[in-house]
């Protein structure tokens, strides 16, 4: 496994290979298979509404992060370019068309023309903020002097696009169908603009990490203050979320502090976390990501009308969807070695991963995995 040492290069290649990036996606997917459950089989509770404000953020503030890299060259941007296209979008629209097909809870023009894609809106946004942010971030990287400026840039992009998604209401309720219709249905535009903000926080979050990893810190130092600063801005969003006249201006930066306050703590704990088998397993959830939530969905429409009018579920704890969840998740995984075995997987999911190796390195603890 990759040492702290071994990664002062300051390459996102590097840094995406180490645990807590993946175990932090993993848990981000479970939450969000949690929701999910949730809204199918169990009642809404305080712990998911929560952790909401950060769950899907956290899924953008890690994709930022291991986007951004201090020699970002027209060559690399092409290679990502075409690797998100080929890895991201395409298994999204076949899985997209399939699920619309098998459950037509929407017509086919109905869900395109939806802002959630029948579901399916996470990929695809996290593809139009790189095909957003990546062609300025190459720009602004090569006119300008020093990691600083490009920072400044980043920060001051994320603030004034969250004020434009929270103050100009023009994204949420435009009178004119164009608007409504093209814009902010059918491209998506609300969540494109408000999820900006975390893409590039998590850029932010990069170069100040290659800061900090280039010199000698006291990683339980660190943990602390990470931790230290996480609980302060989850005070800090809740009181805003009660003092609406401040909430436009806490969101944007106590969501994201949040975010930079647990990766951080992560960061400083990644050595422990690497001995611990349930974090091993959490990390590889995580390097599953795409192929988990293109598939739950089948199985959360599947049990949902196999339940339809059976009273199975009478009398039954409101959270049960909690083990549901996981249920749901290791059928996500059977499928992927199922697809694999048949000869599907490569053809559905054209970046190739070797699910089989995965799971040896996990139990071998070697957790190279996420790029």
């Amino acid at each position: 496994m990759k040492t702290h040492s071994s990664l002062h290069s300051g390459t996102s290649a590097a840094r995406g290979r180490m645990l807590f990036v993946d175990m932090l996606r993993g848990i981000a997917m479970i939450l969000v298979v949690l929701m999910h459950s949730e809204d199918h089989f169990g009642s809404i509770n305080r712990f998911n509404t929560l952790l909401t404000p950060y769950r899907m953020p956290m899924f953008f503030f890690i994709s930022g992060f291991l986007l951004y890299s201090s020699n970002f060259t027209p060559v690399l941007f092409r290679k990502r370019f075409s690797s998100r296209i080929v890895a991201q979008l395409f298994p999204t629209i076949v899985f997209f068309t399939i699920y619309t097909i098998v459950f037509p809870y929407f017509t086919f023009e109905e869900a395109v023309f939806s802002v959630t894609k029948n579901g399916y809106w996470f990929p695809l946004v996290s593809i139009g903020l790189f095909l957003l942010w990546t062609p300025l971030l190459l720009i602004v990287s090569r006119v300008s002097k020093g990691w600083s400026n490009v920072a400044t840039f980043i920060f001051l992009a994320a603030i004034g696009l969250y004020a434009l998604v929270k103050i100009d209401m023009v994204l949420y309720n435009h009178d004119r169908a164009f608007y409504t219709r093209y814009l902010n249905s059918l491209l998506m535009m609300q969540p494109l603009v408000k999820n900006s903000c975390f893409f590039l926080f998590g850029m932010l979050t990069s170069i100040v990490f290659r800061e900090i990893d280039s010199r000698e810190v006291n990683k339980n130092r660190l943990g602390v203050t990470a931790a230290l600063v996480a609980v302060l801005f989850v005070v800090a969003h809740q009181w805003g979320v009660e003092h609406t006249g401040m909430e436009l201006l806490l969101s944007p930066l106590c969501i994201a502090g949040v975010l930079f306050g647990v990766f951080f703590m992560a960061y400083s704990l990644n050595e422990q976390l690497s001995r611990l088998k349930i974090c091993r397993y959490t990390a590889l959830i995580g390097t599953m990501t795409l192929e988990i939530y293109l598939l739950h969905y089948f199985f959360l429409s599947g049990f949902n009308e196999a339940k339809r009018g059976t009273g199975l579920t009478d009398g039954v704890s409101p959270l049960w969807h909690i083990p549901m969840a996981f249920v749901i998740i290791a059928l996500c995984l059977l499928t992927v070695r199922v697809m694999k075995r048949i000869g599907v997987y490569r053809f559905l999911f054209p970046k190739y991963k070797d699910f089989d190796a995965l799971v040896k390195r996990m139990k071998a603890g070697r957790m190279e995995f996420a790029d």
